[in-house]
């Protein structure tokens, strides 16, 4: 019998986009949809969030996390760490001290192992980038970071090395031995994974209706997510 993975995104996919850190979670229907779901599929995360964050926020069933923008995976007993994250630890604790003197709100993407594996900056819903966000984007890529924006937002992510949601994919089909992967994404980090995936599934809302995603099978709203899960997943998985 195929081993078939469901894989999700968490922001915008799991959990809404537009609340705080703190508030972030899955709805009381999305949690029995995956643990109905978790009797005949292998579920994951694939998210730019810390894992320390998801093992918070996550029901029991998921147990397979790739966080970090893939940088730091979890699963099958194996605990997967991106070498560049680890060589480059201290250079990113200096990037992240620079952050926090922007007068903006900084996110730590802290690994299992304790050190930061990258920060995101959030310059608030509605406003302009800064000027002093913009200049320190561009002195951290000429250090050799990784920095991620997703047009239309208010926040980027910056990674001290260049892993994708589609290279967290290959790991986890390996680690899990997994035959067949459904994705489910909602931005432009989830392109990459998108194109790994057997089946891409976009989940929509009111912040992404209006950007062109590739290679997308199939298209979702956010709060039919749920309801839609149960109702056809067997039909394309």
């Amino acid at each position: 019998m195929a081993r078939v993975a469901l894989l999700f995104d968490f922001d915008g996919t799991l959990s809404p986009i537009n609340v705080p850190r703190e508030k972030a979670g899955l709805s009381e229907d999305m949690v029995k949809a995956l643990e109905a779901l978790s009797e005949k599929y292998v579920l994951g995360i694939v998210s730019s969030k810390d894992c320390h964050f998801l093992k918070k926020k996550l029901p029991r069933v998921v147990q397979n996390l790739a966080c970090a923008n893939g940088l730091e995976i979890t699963a099958a007993g194996y605990l997967v760490v991106d070498e560049l994250a680890v060589e480059k630890k201290q250079l990113t604790e200096a990037v992240l001290e620079e952050a926090r003197g922007l007068g903006v709100e900084v996110e730590v993407k802290k690994s299992l192992l304790g050190f930061p594996l990258g920060l995101s900056i959030d310059w608030g819903y509605g406003r302009e980038k800064p000027v002093e966000v913009s200049s320190f984007l561009s002195r951290v890529e000429k250090l050799g970071f990784y920095v991620l924006e997703y047009p239309g937002y208010w926040f980027a992510d910056v990674y001290p090395s260049r892993r994708s949601k589609g290279d967290a994919i290959r790991v986890l089909k390996a680690l899990l031995g997994l035959d067949k992967v459904v994705y489910f994404g909602d931005s432009v980090s989830d392109i990459p994974a998108f194109a790994e995936a057997n089946v891409a599934v976009l989940v929509e809302h009111e912040y992404n209706r209006n950007f062109t995603f590739p290679r997308v099978n199939y298209r979702v709203g956010f709060k039919d997510l749920p309801r839609w899960l149960l109702r056809e997943l067997d039909n394309l998985a």
